[in-house]
């Protein structure tokens, strides 16, 4: 039974920027066109069977501010991304000023993604943890709940020796929980934390267990996709939906990114690459819902 006190969140994440430039789409009216067209997909797939009160969006101020007044009109979910896009350290998009730019367009929720090595660069980590410090205790000041994505990648040797799968199976989910204290102890609180998926609903069970620990049971888990293949998205969001804490999932890429490169190449029509985004947008809804 899922817990009635944590939000259902279905999030389709498109704050992507340094990617599409990484895939040769440098063009700035073309990106917006397209997160108008992956936005017109969760529409799409509201009148699909995707509850309202269910969908979320995440997308960055710079392509996707025109966005928010419609998903705040239609009663979506919208989460604002404040780091800059393709960092190897956490850093404001907007520097100091980044709690103006979440007041005005009063998303749902703040958000910040970081990668993260909790047996890392103690140096790096302790500036890290200090500027999300400040995030947590702006966003707990102004009443914003926060939502963190830390990706714990695998150092060159453990990808040597391992490979990204092994890893994903044996050494994240412990790095998870270590990473998760140093999170709180260090003052930083966030509301929702979006993680890569377990393998196993026992590693989610250790997970959610940390995330929730000393009175935090009002903190949730969403499960991210990292452009993974369907099957694998699946596999971690099967093996996590009945678990206590976790309250949905965050897959973007995965959903979005064969419509948007057909779309990109003129291989399929707006309308075609709009109901693609919404249909597999709505099978992985009702993959974690169902």
């Amino acid at each position: 039974m899922r817990n009635p006190f944590l939000p259902r969140l279905a999030i389709l994440p498109f704050d992507h920027r340094s990617f599409f430039y990484k895939n040769e789409i440098k063009d700035e009216k073309k990106i917006r066109e397209y997160k108008r067209v992956i936005f017109d997909g969760i529409i799409r797939a509201i009148e699909l069977g995707v509850l309202v009160s269910d969908a979320a969006m995440l997308v960055d101020e710079q392509y996707g501010a025109d966005l928010y007044p419609d998903a705040q009109a239609r009663g979506i979910t919208n989460i604002l991304t404040t780091e800059r896009s393709g960092m190897e350290e956490f850093t404001f998009e907007y520097g100091e000023d980044f709690g103006a730019h979440i007041e005005a367009l009063h998303p749902t929720y703040a958000k910040g993604l970081l990668k993260y090595r909790p047996d890392g660069d103690e140096v790096m980590n302790q500036r890290q943890l200090g500027q999300l410090r400040k995030l947590s205790d702006w966003c707990r000041g102004h009443n914003t709940p926060l939502l963190l994505e830390p990706l714990i990648g695998p150092t060159d040797d453990e990808k040597a020796r391992y490979g990204q799968e092994r890893f994903d199976r044996t050494i994240r989910p412990r790095l998870t929980v270590e990473m998760m204290r140093q999170f709180h102890a260090a003052g930083v609180e966030p509301d929702i934390w979006k993680i890569e998926g377990m393998e196993t609903t026992e590693d989610y069970e250790m997970v959610s267990q940390t995330a929730r620990a000393n009175g935090r049971q009002h903190v949730g888990i969403v499960v991210l996709g990292r452009a993974e293949e369907i099957a694998h998205v699946e596999r971690w969001l099967v093996a996590g939906k009945y678990v206590d804490g976790v309250c949905g999932f965050a897959v973007g890429r995965t959903i979005f990114w064969e419509a948007i490169k057909a779309l990109h190449d003129e291989e399929v029509t707006r309308e075609q690459a709009v109901e693609h985004i919404a249909k597999m947008y709505l099978h992985f809804y009702q993959v974690f819902f169902g």
